[in-house]
């Protein structure tokens, strides 16, 4: 993991708040991926959406379940 950049981000109630963003590395569906890491104080894990552009992501809110599903094949690599 490695220092990136400071981002600000804007809270759902309006305050604005700086953050350190990391690089980083977590596999997800088998493979390698480069992603940006923001660490909080929460012990809640998000995943930012770009994670899942290639597949569906399908929500049953009465099933009380959640479906993903790779749509494309990913062709990159990552080179450290």
């Amino acid at each position: 993991m490695e220092f990136r950049f400071i981002e600000r981000y804007e809270l759902a109630n309006g305050e604005v708040i700086a953050k350190d963003v990391f690089r980083g590395w977590i596999i997800f569906d088998g493979h390698e991926q480069e992603v940006e890491i923001i660490f909080t104080a929460s012990q809640d894990t998000l995943i930012g959406a770009s994670l899942l552009q290639d597949y569906k992501f399908t929500v049953d809110y009465p099933a009380r379940t959640v479906q993903i599903k790779r749509t494309v094949r990913r062709g990159k690599t990552i080179k450290r």
